[in-house]
């Protein structure tokens, strides 16, 4: 149990940082991951 919550963390932190990091330019093309999923 304590792994898969460490790792839970970790991915919550990396998505955190993701979020962060492209929050200007995911302004500029927000239709850019929906376009790639169609």
């Amino acid at each position: 149990m304590k792994k898969i919550i460490g790792l839970f963390v970790i991915i919550f932190s990396l998505f955190l940082l993701v979020a962060c990091g492209n929050d200007e330019p995911n302004d500029s093309t927000p239709t850019t991951p929906l376009e790639e999923q169609v």
